[in-house]
């Protein structure tokens, strides 16, 4: 499990995904679907079974879908294109936090995806992950007496993280505006908000930072 050892404790910690929400995916995976004649119904918030050959007339199975996946990452790893306004807004906020990456990306392509987001200017630990990110969240977190933030567009890594002990304070961003509505529908309670704007989120972290800051003294 990731472990980072904090020089300041009390500094505050962001957590936050890279697909979707610091990197553009869904745009990304269209435009390999589209080449190999399928497209994507998003109906859920999920692509399982969401996947349809047009040729074919038929959503592509399980398998078919990680496979998809797979190729994607290895194409895109140096070249995926950032979110409006993340590498402004994260950049920002490590003049006042620390920043590292959780990402559910193939750990044999771990580097290149660093790569990626320093060369865009987002210089941070980049940890992968596989599956549920709770106890990741918990071993970063472990060692940390300031805030933590959570920032994911799944809600299935939202929830995990809300049910730890100590859990972070959670923010569910989704670039995609398709996958935004879907999830609008079905808000998670316990989440600060639900946004497809950073400087939102740069605008609330900053607000929550000062606020504890302020209690503090």
């Amino acid at each position: 499990m990731p472990n980072l050892s904090p020089s300041h404790p009390d500094r505050p910690l962001i957590i936050c995904d890279v697909d979707e929400v610091a990197l553009h995916f869904i745009a990304h995976f269209e435009e390999l679907l589209a080449r190999e004649g399928c497209r994507l119904d998003a109906t859920s918030f999920r692509l399982d079974g969401n996947i349809y050959h047009l040729k074919e007339e038929r959503h592509l199975s399980p398998e078919e879908t990680k496979a998809l996946i797979k190729q994607l990452f290895q194409e895109i790893s140096d070249y995926q294109r950032p979110v409006e306004k993340a590498v402004v807004s994260l950049t920002a906020l490590q003049e006042i936090s620390d920043l590292v990456f959780l990402t559910n990306f193939p750990e044999k392509l771990i580097e290149k995806r660093k790569a990626r987001l320093a060369e865009l200017g987002l210089i941070a630990p980049v940890y992968s992950n596989k599956g549920s990110k709770s106890e990741a969240i918990a071993s970063l977190i472990k060692e940390r007496q300031g805030l933590s933030f959570f920032i994911d567009d799944s809600p299935g890594h939202i929830k995990g993280a809300l049910g730890l002990p100590t859990p972070p304070i959670c923010l569910q961003f989704v670039a995609d505006r398709r996958y935004a509505s879907l999830t609008s529908h079905k808000p998670i309670r316990e989440t600060c908000f639900l946004t497809r704007d950073w400087a939102v989120v740069e605008h609330y972290i900053r607000g929550r930072i000062q606020q504890d800051q302020t209690h503090k003294t």
